[in-house]
């Protein structure tokens, strides 16, 4: 179910999540998203039955009233590994995320889905392989070996699939080409060794513990309005911590309707970048988070994070391993936690 409360009236609504020739056991709730420009709410529900998988769109007004139910993989033998949607303009949504054979964890590719009155018009597929660029972060001869392997596949009839997990960003619509954003990014696990007691005696044990996701690249491909790739491009980010939950670094903006500006944090540094609707990219800007006051100081590390804040503004923060040999009093070496207020020109 969903609980609706109107935080004005104070009146409750428990709206029941159904489909019907389905049980209330065999769905499962994948994801919802609130829709601004719409004024609606999208419930993206996963339905199993008899093996079968299949992901619905439920659509809500804001008052809870369910206005349509549509399955965007009738017939389709892939899964949906994840989804978010996009308003375009009244009764056309644009869904996307990345997709996997029926029995994968991982994700394979890139869909693209247009739905017109609640109306599957197109769905379309990629392999991440399909994307010029998508190795690029990659050095040279892991390169090579990957496409010496797809090579070998396609000599074969059949197709190379490699596998990613991917947080991917609501579509942007520029000069008429529809924009995706997709961030890379993969488990680690650390090993803790523990002392338990039997009989009196100490045993050491080992466990392995999930450690946080580290993100690697991101991907930004453009679509034409019938879903048919234009370009793509990569590029390597590398955030200085590692969340517990799956999350979006790169903040994106408009400018203009003409171009896509891109701002996030790449190891100890602020990096902007802007994409034109043909795929052209503008020269990629760096900086520095913070300055540390003295000119003999010298920065050994830092971990930063950058979280948008308001309007323009963000905010960057972590922490810095800063040297001084000629520090007269105190130690040579500190450490530092900083916090500063940016903004995006």
């Amino acid at each position: 179910m969903l609980f609706s409360l109107n935080i004005k009236t104070g009146k409750q609504n428990l709206i029941p999540i159904t489909l019907s020739g389905y049980n209330p056991k065999d769905l499962v709730i994948e994801d919802i998203q609130v829709m601004d420009d719409s004024k609606e709410v999208l419930v993206f529900v996963n339905a199993y039955m008899k093996g079968s998988h299949d992901i619905f769109i439920l659509r809500f007004n804001n008052e809870g009233e369910k206005k349509s139910t549509t399955n965007l993989t009738e017939n389709q033998d892939l899964k949906l590994s994840s989804i978010s949607a996009s308003f375009i303009e009244k009764g056309v949504y644009l869904y996307t995320g990345t997709y996997s054979k029926r029995s994968s964890t991982s994700s394979q590719g890139v869909y693209l889905c247009k739905t017109v009155n609640d109306e599957v018009k197109f769905i379309k597929f990629y392999n991440f392989l399909e994307f010029d660029k998508f190795l690029s972060y990659l050095p040279e001869k892991k390169q090579a070996k990957i496409n010496a392997k797809k090579q070998k596949k396609e000599a074969q009839g059949k197709e190379l699939e490699i596998n990613y997990l991917m947080v991917s960003h609501d579509i942007s619509l520029i000069n008429g080409t529809y924009l995706y954003i997709g961030e890379a990014f993969y488990p680690t696990y650390r090993t803790e060794t523990y002392t338990t007691y039997s009989n009196g005696k100490p045993i050491t044990r080992t466990r392995t513990v999930f450690d946080g996701y580290q993100y690697t690249h991101a991907t930004i491909v453009g679509f034409n309005q019938q879903g048919e790739k234009l370009w793509d491009n990569t590029f390597e980010m590398w955030p200085s911590y590692k969340p517990y939950f799956r999350k979006k670094f790169i903040t994106s903006s408009i400018e203009d309707d003409r171009k896509l500006n891109l701002l996030f944090s790449s190891r100890s540094e602020i990096k902007a970048m802007t994409f034109f609707s043909n795929g052209e990219v503008s020269a990629e800007k760096v900086y520095s988070f913070i300055e540390t006051g003295s000119e003999k100081d010298k920065v050994k590390y830092s971990y930063s994070n950058l979280e948008f804040w308001y309007g323009k503004y963000f905010l960057a923060h972590g922490r810095q391993l800063i040297k001084n040999k000629e520090e007269a009093i105190g130690h040579k070496k500190r450490e530092v936690y900083f916090i500063n207020k940016i903004t995006y020109k």
